[in-house]
């Protein structure tokens, strides 16, 4: 991880970093995302210090000990020697996503944290991933015995019975709801792809700007949704959407023509086509 060149843009640099799934490069990526808003930021510094988090946490770490007292470790300097936590005063603030101002400020949201805190698992051999367990981003521990849900704003671990009641399974669950339960189970824990936590994290974000109608900051992270994910032609539609109230119509037209060629008739292409219609007029 180096500092951007003078020759290379921040989304040539993150284009570069994205172009392929295998060894994608989760923590840096998701790192980039600050450079349209901090674009002095030096990604080897900002690894720096996380390196410094891990050496101190290595220290507290026994040579033998258990992957689960592992885990337990981790929380407590985590969560109470470095004090990351939710950031409850201002949680739409967007340094929330950036992770280096997260590592420096310990504030951040349940998406950013836990990027934080599965680069500390990973350097200390526990195995950990990304799951969206009905809505809620939690954090999956690989264990010998089994698995661990983390709620990655505290690291406050769910019991079987509590992911029940996230997935809406009450109490007094019949013989014949049981498969339905574990299907249902499997496919909440399933791990996200890190192209797509990667896209949460950036949504988030544009989310935090749309609120304040800074269209040309929703651009910008726009701009990297449709290099992070090509295929998906809804970007280009949510991009020209954003064109047109910066009044740069040349551009939503293009957009739009891409998303047109690609979608199918509905309610999204009828709007689409008669906004592009009315560009043209």
């Amino acid at each position: 991880m180096y500092p951007l060149q003078q020759s290379i843009t921040a989304l040539e640099y993150f284009s570069a970093l994205v172009h392929c799934d295998e060894g994608f490069p989760l923590f840096e990526v998701a790192a980039c995302l600050a450079h349209d808003e901090h674009p002095e930021l030096n990604l080897f510094e900002m690894m720096n210090e996380v390196d410094h988090l891990i050496r101190r946490l290595e220290l507290q770490i026994p040579k033998t000990v258990e992957p689960l007292r592992k885990v337990q470790i981790l929380n407590r300097f985590f969560y109470r020697e470095c004090g990351f936590a939710p950031n409850l005063n201002h949680y739409h603030d967007s340094e929330n996503s950036y992770l280096s101002c997260v590592i420096r400020n310990r504030r951040g949201h349940a998406i950013s944290l836990a990027l934080i805190w599965m680069e500390l698992a990973q350097a200390i051999g526990v195995r950990a991933a990304l799951v969206c367990f009905n809505k809620e981003i939690l954090i999956k521990v690989y264990l010998p015995d089994g698995q661990a849900m983390l709620e990655p704003n505290t690291g406050f671990s769910y019991s079987r019975p509590e992911l029940d009641a996230l997935m809406g399974m009450g109490n007094g669950i019949k013989a014949e709801d049981v498969k339905r339960r574990e299907m249902m189970f499997a496919f909440y824990s399933s791990d996200l792809m890190p192209r797509i936590i990667v896209e949460k994290l950036a949504l988030q974000l544009c989310q935090t700007f749309e609120m304040t109608q800074d269209w040309a900051k929703v651009l910008l992270v726009m701009n990297r949704m449709v290099v992070l994910l090509p295929d998906k032609i809804d970007y280009y539609r949510e991009r020209g959407w954003v064109y047109t109230r910066l009044g740069d119509a040349s551009r939503a037209e293009q957009d739009f023509e891409i998303f047109l060629a690609e979608s199918e008739e509905g309610p999204e292409h009828e709007a689409v086509l008669k906004c592009l219609q009315d560009l043209r007029s």
